[in-house]
């Protein structure tokens, strides 16, 4: 082969490339944030791109399965386009272009942008005047009829949202045997509408054959637990960056408080009996079925 036909070869080869690339690169980017491995920006067209910070990993092939096999479940995002951009670009909270190249190595995702947040955001949302108040005035204010009023629609609220979830996870597990497996209140985000989706599949499996329950447990407890009242992240959201410093041991504090409240009431001291009963580090499984069939009842 001459060099001629061998320079058409190759350039037939790179426009093919450069076709299948989607747009070459992608711009205006806007940092939403970050977990431990990933970086996650709005793309402005309805869409995300969440990106390995670590140049040397790549999304493994059990994690794009996973993807594959619940993207069509109520309450799990839309998953579109898999990619691996080879310009070595260290992506940051100032990135607002990113290049793409397909291969056979996966370093981003796009998927569908969810609205929402997670139920602690939504938790200092719906108590924000309450949070911030010093101990004797908090103190003064547990008792009154609005604070009772919002306890109540509260606790609605979130028990509609365990329905829902439960529902999904019931699906997933009919179709795939899918577990979740590091599955806290901040890998769930809840649209403004109460729909709850299911994200953050990087320790999923699919397959699994036991523990249906593992799941559930934990994403309950970790949000009743309260252990993650102290995140500044969600107090940020909620009093602006200025009262951080301010009202950080207090929301702490006070958030405690409410949940502690939250749990005595009757429907989610049930909720929480019942969800007790998975003992995942016993082996101790109980049925999804079973736990849809009592949640709808309380």
């Amino acid at each position: 082969m001459n060099y001629y036909k061998k320079y058409i070869k190759y350039k037939n080869k790179y426009l093919m490339i450069k076709k299948n690339m989607k747009g070459g690169t992608y711009t205006g980017l806007r940092y939403i944030g970050e977990g431990a491995e990933s970086i996650v920006y709005d793309m402005g067209d309805g869409k995300v791109l969440k990106i390995i910070k670590n140049q040397n990993m790549r999304i493994s092939d059990r994690e794009r399965s996973v993807i594959e096999a619940v993207k069509d479940i109520p309450n799990f995002p839309k998953v579109y386009i898999y990619g691996l951009c080879k310009n070595n670009i260290k992506p940051d909270r100032e990135t607002n272009v990113f290049c793409v190249d397909n291969g056979s190595e996966y370093q981003y995702i796009i998927m569908d942008k969810i609205d929402g947040k997670d139920i602690l955001e939504i938790f200092y949302d719906k108590f924000k005047d309450y949070l911030n108040l010093d101990e004797i005035e908090l103190r003064s204010k547990l008792e009154d009829e609005t604070f009772v009023s919002k306890i109540t629609k509260f606790v609605h609220f979130y028990i509609n949202i365990i329905k829902k979830i439960v529902s999904s996870l019931k699906i997933a597990n009919d179709a795939v045997r899918f577990r979740h497996n590091d599955f806290d209140f901040r890998n769930c985000l809840i649209s403004p509408t109460g729909e709850p989706t299911i994200i953050d599949f990087g320790q999923s499996t699919i397959g699994n054959p036991s523990l249906e329950c593992k799941d559930i447990f934990s994403y309950v407890n970790s949000f009743l637990g309260g252990s993650y009242c102290n995140r500044k992240d969600t107090i940020i959201k909620t009093y602006g960056d200025e009262h951080t410093i301010r009202f950080f041991d207090r929301c702490n504090k006070n958030c405690k408080t409410i949940l502690a409240i939250l749990r005595d009431t009757p429907k989610i001291t049930q909720l929480q009996t019942l969800i007790n009963e998975c003992v995942p580090y016993w082996r101790r499984d109980i049925s999804l079925d079973m736990l849809l069939n009592r949640i709808s009842s309380l």
